[in-house]
């Protein structure tokens, strides 16, 4: 297969923090960029709240393949995800997804993070994910924080208790629940093996259902 020839954005465009990423972040943040504008991903109407949740999830996978340096791949993608919330650097990000900060925002509010939003400065996550932000006044002011809201449970004023499963039953769950978790254990171990090497994958693209894309085209 011929692989894709990347077109990386002109010096003027790249990121702030650039000089931090090594090459081979270099290469897969440009591959990124290259997807997210591909004709496929153009367009996509009434699936503005799936499509972010995709690209957060592209960008997580990019940001946490080794720990060495996520920080810097946080920095200059401008998205810190920890548990139940989110830091964003709307400018950053704009930059990465090409979307409006209106968009960004709403997107946001779409998936489970309000407008509402805390003082970065205040984020201990966010802090100790990025520690170069730690007394750095001018960069954290370009940073929001944003926590999930919480669900809401539906409640059912109809309730009828039921006999509770059989032994044989539990033993079937739990088979399953241990297959589930075999699977995905071995699809994020595909998916690092992958970052970890740039030049094994040739196309970076955004899972489509509707015709059952892969996140990765491999060479």
């Amino acid at each position: 297969m011929i692989g894709y020839q990347v077109q990386a954005p002109t010096q003027p465009d790249r990121p702030n923090h650039w000089e931090l990423l090594n090459e081979a972040d270099k290469q897969t943040y440009d591959r990124i960029c290259a997807a997210l504008t591909a004709p496929s991903n153009k367009n996509k109407k009434n699936k503005r709240a799936d499509e972010f949740r995709e690209i957060l999830e592209a960008i997580s996978l990019f940001e946490n393949h080794d720990e060495v340096d996520k920080w810097k791949r946080c920095l200059v993608c401008g998205v810190y995800q920890f548990e139940g919330g989110i830091a964003v650097n709307i400018s950053a990000l704009k930059r990465l997804v090409f979307k409006c900060k209106s968009s960004i925002n709403g997107s946001l509010k779409a998936i489970g993070y309000p407008n509402v939003t805390y003082k970065s400065s205040t984020c201990e996550e966010l802090l100790k994910g990025i520690p170069i932000l730690r007394g750095n006044t001018a960069e954290l002011r370009q940073w929001t924080v944003r926590y999930q809201a919480p669900k809401e449970e539906p409640q059912n004023e109809n309730t009828q208790y039921i006999t509770p499963p059989t032994a044989s039953m539990d033993f079937n769950m739990n088979n399953t629940s241990n297959i589930e978790l075999d699977q995905k254990t071995t699809s994020e171990q595909q998916l690092f093996d992958i970052f970890s090497n740039p030049s094994t994958f040739s196309w970076f693209s955004s899972h489509n259902s509707d015709d059952n894309e892969n996140y990765f085209d491999m060479m």
